[in-house]
C-alpha cells in the first residue's frame, strides 16, 4: 500500500503514460466479441502500431488509436498454428503497406508467439484448501512482460484453463494476478475474450462477456467488437453480405479516458482492418453487388 497525499499532488506531476487511449502502462484492458469477429486481427495490428509508435486501424478520416510512443510488444496467440499466422502477417505488410525498414524495426520490437502447443494456464484453485496456486506460465509470463511496452493474450480463456469462467472468485483471482503482473513490470496487458451468446445480438452493456463479471470489472479499459447490428444495416445501406465487411467497435468502459462515440472498421483482404466512414441511407449511393471472395476475406 503507498499513500497519497494532498501535498503530493500539489506538486507538478509527470504526464500519464497511455499504451492505447484508456490503456495506461502497468493497467490491464480487454478486447470483447463473438468469433470471427475480427479481435485477432486487430490485436496484431495493435501490436504493429504500439511498437512502432504509429496510427493503428488508419482509414477513413483519421485512426482507430492515434500515434503514440513506441516499445516492445509480446503477442501471444493460444489458438492459431504458425502458418496461420505467417499468413496474417503476410496479410499485414500487403494491407499496412510495411517497408522493409519497418518490417526490420518490427522484427526487433514485436515478437508475436504461436503457443499452440503450450499450456497457458496461469493460476490453479488448490481442492483441499482453496488457495489459488502460481503455474509455470504465470512466471514465465512475468519474464516476457519485463521491458515489455504492451502484452496481449489471445484468448483469456487459455490462460484461464482449468478454472471456472463462471466463479467471480476464480476470474477475480486471474484478473488479480495480471494486474498485478501488470503494475510490477509497468507493462499494459490486454486480453481478448469472447462475448457471451446473449451479446451477440449487439449492445454496449460493459458487461456483457461470457463468464463472470470479475473479468470486465477488473480491467481498466473495455472495448467491445460487434458485426453492425440490424438497425444499423438498414440505417447505412449495408446488404448482408457487406455486413461481414464491417465490425463496430464501442469503447465500453474506460476509467481514465473520456467516452468516444463508437466507430465502424472495414475488413479487407486478408481480413486488415481499416477506420470507414459510413454514410446515412438518404446519402448513401447504392450497395455495391457481387463481390468475389469470402465472406469477409479474413485468413
Amino acid at each position: 500500500m503507498r499513500r497519497c497525499t494532498f501535498e503530493q499532488a500539489s506538486q507538478p506531476l509527470p504526464p500519464l503514460d497511455f499504451v492505447l487511449p484508456g490503456l495506461l502502462a502497468g493497467t490491464a484492458g480487454a478486447i470483447i466479441g463473438p468469433g470471427a469477429v475480427g479481435k485477432t486481427i486487430l490485436a496484431q495490428q495493435i501490436g504493429v502500431g504500439a511498437a512502432l509508435g504509429a496510427e493503428i486501424c488508419a482509414g477513413a478520416g483519421g485512426a482507430l488509436f492515434p500515434a503514440a510512443p513506441g516499445g516492445n510488444v509480446t503477442v501471444i496467440l493460444g489458438e492459431d498454428p504458425p502458418e496461420i499466422v505467417l499468413h496474417r502477417l503476410q496479410a499485414l505488410i500487403r494491407g499496412l503497406g510495411l517497408t522493409a525498414l519497418q518490417r526490420e524495426l518490427l522484427d526487433e520490437t514485436l515478437h508475436i508467439h504461436s503457443a499452440v502447443d503450450e499450456d497457458l494456464a496461469l493460476l490453479r484453485k488448490s481442492p483441499a484448501t482453496g488457495e489459488y496456486v502460481r503455474l509455470e506460465f504465470l512466471g514465465r509470463l512475468e519474464e516476457i512482460c519485463d521491458g515489455q511496452r504492451l502484452v496481449i493474450l489471445d484468448p483469456l480463456l487459455f490462460f484461464a484453463a482449468g478454472l471456472d469462467e463462471n466463479s467471480n472468485g476464480d476470474m477475480g483471482a486471474l484478473m488479480r494476478a495480471l494486474n498485478q503482473l501488470a503494475h510490477k513490470t509497468g507493462c499494459a496487458i490486454l486480453i481478448l475474450h469472447h462475448v457471451g451468446k446473449s451479446g451477440e445480438g449487439g449492445g454496449e452493456a460493459w458487461e456483457k462477456a461470457r463468464g463472470a463479471s470479475a473479468l470486465t470489472t477488473s480491467v481498466r479499459l473495455q472495448i467491445n467488437l460487434t458485426p453492425p447490428s440490424a438497425a444499423e444495416c438498414q440505417q447505412y445501406g449495408l446488404s448482408e453480405m457487406e455486413r461481414g465487411f464491417y465490425v463496430r467497435v464501442a469503447q465500453v468502459k474506460a476509467n481514465y479516458a473520456p467516452p468516444r462515440d463508437a466507430v465502424f472498421l472495414h475488413k479487407g483482404p486478408g481480413g486488415v482492418l481499416s477506420l470507414a466512414k459510413l454514410a446515412e441511407i438518404d446519402q448513401a449511393e447504392p450497395a455495391p453487388r457481387g463481390r468475389k471472395g469470402g465472406r469477409n476475406g479474413a485468413i
